[in-house]
């Protein structure tokens, strides 16, 4: 990277894109040899403790909230009053448009 940076990053880029981004993979590689082996088991620690933290979080959020849940079941009644549909369709005609929409025409 030492290249890329004396020139400027940005003034190399423009120049020859392939040839910065392969500049940059270069010194990627040669850090991986370098530092790989003293690196790599580090990273994959922490990767494997996020994922197991997660899980384990996970897990415990669903345990909480199922502790005492229950489930219902909700059934229409038989008999169905006619004026209670008017009524429901009347309501939900109201809920088309919030009141501050029709603010702006008044």
């Amino acid at each position: 990277m030492s290249t890329i940076i004396a020139a400027g990053w940005l003034e190399t880029y423009l120049r020859d894109p392939a040839g910065a981004l392969f500049a940059v993979l270069a010194e990627v590689r040669e850090w991986v040899v370098n530092s790989g082996p003293l690196v790599f088991p580090i990273i994959v620690t922490i990767f494997a403790v996020l994922v197991i933290g997660r899980r384990w979080w996970l897990r415990r959020c669903h345990a909480q909230l199922t502790a005492d849940a229950r489930q219902i079941t909700v059934l229409a009644p038989p008999i169905v009053d006619p004026a209670g549909g008017e009524a429901l369709w009347a309501n939900l005609v109201g809920l088309l448009r919030p009141r501050l929409a029709v603010r702006g025409n008044a």
